[in-house]
């Protein structure tokens, strides 16, 4: 997979703040868009640059990288 600097700015980012979910990310980096961020989110996802958990099944994805974080509020 070769990282785009958009990438590399989700990596950067996700390093400073510890977490993000997905409608933060694509507010940031992707202008609102949900369904390329979504789609962008999951490629990085599967090449091991950043992880993901969901509290539920009704919320939203939750990226880190590292640890999972042990407490965090939406």
């Amino acid at each position: 997979m070769k990282m785009m600097d958009r990438d590399i700015e989700i990596v950067k980012f996700l390093k400073e703040v510890g977490v993000a979910d997905t409608r933060t990310i694509s507010t940031l980096f992707f202008n609102g868009g949900i369904r390329r961020c979504n789609q962008r989110l999951n490629t990085l996802k599967d090449n091991k640059k950043l992880k993901v958990f969901r509290e539920n099944i009704l919320s939203q994805n939750i990226y880190y990288i590292g640890r999972k974080p042990s407490n965090w509020k939406q």
